[in-house]
């Protein structure tokens, strides 16, 4: 049985938050022995943010997946046999046609998303995040510099130009993928 968060104790919380912990410090340990692994060109070549983003960020979001995604699809996956289970046997011809309407949208999503050039764009665009994430950090370890010497943000031109290319990346990304979008939707 499932019992609600506002009805547990305190003691199962603090239980349940030492779970949560413990598997995001598993998750990084395996990932420190990784890097322990690496040749030190790549460390070399890798800016502490990065390899920072990758400790702390990118494990939380392989715990947010295994924790929330999964079931969630799932859950998704169930429902809409279940309900096409229902629309077939309340009329066979509608529920084919709606089944066909979502076979088509899905398929369009898909090739919007997962085609060569989609993967090359989308490879990119995470670069690009990557490189500003890094420069970010490198920025806020700066900052007391900053502070000091009464400088801006355009005293670290790195991190400037990074938001820069993000910005413009991101826009060209929302650009090219809105048609398909549009279509899915109006065909969902």
């Amino acid at each position: 049985t499932r019992t609600p968060e506002s009805e547990l104790s305190s003691e199962m919380r603090k239980a349940r938050l030492n779970i949560y912990q413990d598997c995001n410090d598993a998750f990084r340990k395996l990932l420190l022995g990784k890097f322990g692994r690496l040749p030190l060109g790549y460390l070399n070549g890798t800016s502490t943010g990065a390899i920072k983003k990758t400790m702390e960020q990118n494990i939380e979001k392989i715990e947010n997946f295994i924790a929330h995604t999964i079931p969630d699809m799932v859950n998704v996956v169930a429902t809409v046999v279940l309900m096409f289970a229902i629309f077939f046997s309340l009329d066979g011809w509608l529920a084919a046609v709606g089944l066909a309407v979502i076979a088509v949208s899905v398929i369009l999503q898909f090739s919007n998303f997962m085609g060569k050039k989609a993967q090359e764009f989308t490879r990119i665009y995470f670069d690009a995040q990557e490189r500003m994430s890094a420069s970010a950090v490198q920025y806020v370890r700066g900052m007391p510099v900053v502070k000091i010497f009464g400088q801006s943000v355009r005293s670290f031109r790195q991190f400037n130009a990074e938001i820069e290319a993000y910005k413009t990346y991101a826009l060209k990304v929302c650009d090219t993928y809105q048609p398909g979008m549009v279509a899915f939707t109006v065909l969902l």
